[in-house]
């Protein structure tokens, strides 16, 4: 939870029994490393579902199941 609450920037504050959530700003250097993050995703995606679909392909033909259900 400590972590998850730094990542995001999460204050909570107790006011009369009552908490209060609130979210903290990036600086310049977190905005361009998000902006590296998300360019550099978009480059692996190109990989991985290419990869994700063919392996699945090759392991419906060539490895042996039990059983094919199909849902058609």
């Amino acid at each position: 939870m400590w972590k998850v609450t730094k990542a995001l920037k999460i204050k909570l504050k107790f006011e009369n029994r009552r908490p209060q959530m609130t979210f903290g700003k990036f600086n310049a250097s977190e905005e361009a490393t998000e902006k590296h993050d998300v360019e550099s995703m978009r480059y692996l995606s190109y990989i991985m579902y290419p990869l994700c679909f063919c392996g699945a392909i090759y392991s419906l033909l060539y490895t042996p199941h039990k059983r094919y259900i199909f849902l058609f």
